[in-house]
């Protein structure tokens, strides 16, 4: 809920019809017409191609309050309207996406001023959103009800600011906020709406190479979360570094920072135990969960641990039975079975360095669970957003898989061709679409043990197994 005064204070408000005094003390903010809830504020925000305000007759006698971005004919729109309905106020700003984030910001340091709330930030190339949902499952087995966080990987330029319209002074005291970016400077824009004072940059990897020129660049653009709570913090908020990162452990250790990972000089050394599934963090405390798989997996699960554990450092026993608990959700990491075949579906995002890791721990884990299963299948699809390398990428991926001689491959996209080139062997089938792979893999699925698949989500690979 944000304070009315609020809605009124960003310079970009050129114009306000109505009597606010007639408005509620607080609002929640919608831009979606068709869950609009009567009593809340209606941003209509405009974008390339379409303007919120032209839904605006599906709102009346819902919102009492109306933002919409200033021209001529809106204005003219919304003075007609408030001829017969008095009781509405609009507000007309010169940039609706702009003022979407001037709002949230306003209305964050606000609440972030109030004693003991917690504000954290999450990045990284891959596993920020496991992490999240991780941590945020975690928070919420200790304090139901008192804990928001960043809705599935809403993390951009109006995805942030709407988890922060999120916050309430009463009844929220944690936030847990993804960043991501795929423009360069769009993570420092991010970092300045808000105000984290803790969080974790999880790594850095091939993402989103269309725009930036190199993982060097990656690092920079990442890197704004940890400047960002320092300057929040003065040094002192509590931030994870990745000290088997090569790039994040060249970031300068200030008060409040603790690094982790598999190094041995780290502050939280890990130690990871396939065949019992748990990680161990420096010797003493172990995490233990059935329903993740691979390391990469297991290290996010010990960094949402070390994150609630610094926020409720007396409560570490049921930390440690919360992350036990957590079950991957929206085909993200996630076990499914169908007959006898268990399947492991990570549909949602994928670039090369999630691809190897992914793979490689998914092949160790299926010989160690069956040495009976005939041959592990991995299904690979497309990976997007690799902008002018994606060729190569792709090939590498192929060479990297090519070094698997004991399980079958499948792979499914247009970059098929490319993918063959570096793989340049006879046990994998290639598909141009989902479509034409379904006949195959349904074959496979009655004689398979295990099944592994990753692709990025465009491909919509959960569909080869009719799962939504």
């Amino acid at each position: 809920m944000i304070e009315k005064k609020y809605f009124f204070e960003p310079t970009l408000v050129q114009d306000v019809l109505g009597n606010k005094d007639t408005l509620e003390e607080k609002l929640s903010v919608s831009t979606n017409t068709k869950i609009l809830k009567k009593g809340e504020a209606f941003l209509a925000i405009k974008g390339e191609k379409h303007d919120g305000f032209k839904f605006v007759d599906q709102v009346v006698g819902k919102a009492p309050l109306i933002i919409f971005e200033n021209s001529s004919q809106n204005l003219e729109k919304a003075k007609k309207i408030i001829q017969t309905h008095q009781d509405l106020v609009f507000i007309a700003v010169e940039n609706s996406q702009k003022y979407t984030q001037t709002l949230a910001k306003i209305h964050c340091e606000n609440w972030i001023k109030e004693n003991n709330k917690k504000l954290i930030a999450i990045s990284g190339s891959n596993g920020k959103t496991t992490t999240k949902e991780m941590l945020s499952f975690i928070l919420n087995q200790l304090v139901p009800g008192k804990v928001i966080s960043t809705f599935k990987n809403n993390n951009n330029h109006l995805g942030v600011p709407f988890t922060l319209f999120e916050l309430d002074k009463k009844t929220i005291d944690l936030a847990v906020v993804e960043y991501g970016s795929n423009h360069p400077g769009e993570m420092k824009l991010l970092c300045n709406l808000s105000f984290p004072n803790m969080g974790v940059t999880t790594n850095i990897g091939e993402t989103h190479m269309e725009f930036f020129k190199d993982t060097q660049a990656v690092f920079e653009e990442e890197s704004e979360i940890y400047k960002r709570i320092e300057e929040v913090t003065q040094g002192k908020g509590f931030f994870l570094i990745n000290n088997d990162d090569p790039y994040l452990k060249m970031l300068t250790p200030n008060q409040g920072s603790k690094t982790f990972g598999k190094n041995q000089d780290s502050d939280f050394v890990l130690s990871f135990d396939r065949e019992k599934s748990l990680i161990t963090i420096n010797g003493k405390t172990s995490l233990q969960n059935s329903h993740i798989l691979g390391e990469h997996n297991f290290i996010n699960l010990a960094v949402a641990f070390l994150l609630a554990d610094d926020v409720f450092p007396g409560r570490t026993g049921e930390i440690v039975k919360a992350a036990s608990l957590f079950e991957p959700t929206s085909n993200r990491s996630q076990w499914r079975e169908i007959g006898g075949c268990r399947i492991f579906l990570d549909a949602y995002n994928a670039n090369p360095s999630s691809m190897r890791a992914s793979i490689a721990e998914f092949i160790t884990t299926a010989k160690q669970a069956s040495s009976s299963d005939p041959r592990p299948l991995v299904i690979l699809g497309d990976m997007m957003e690799l902008g002018q390398n994606t060729l190569s990428y792709h090939e590498d991926l192929g060479r990297f898989a090519a070094g698997f001689p004991e399980v079958d491959f499948l792979y499914v996209g247009q970059w098929a061709e490319n993918f063959m080139k570096g793989f340049k062997t006879e046990n994998c089938q290639t598909f141009q679409n989902v479509q034409s792979a379904k006949t195959y893999v349904k074959e496979q699925i009655t004689s398979r043990k295990s099944i592994f698949a990753k692709a990025s989500r465009a491909l919509q690979l959960e569909s080869l197994f009719d799962i939504n």
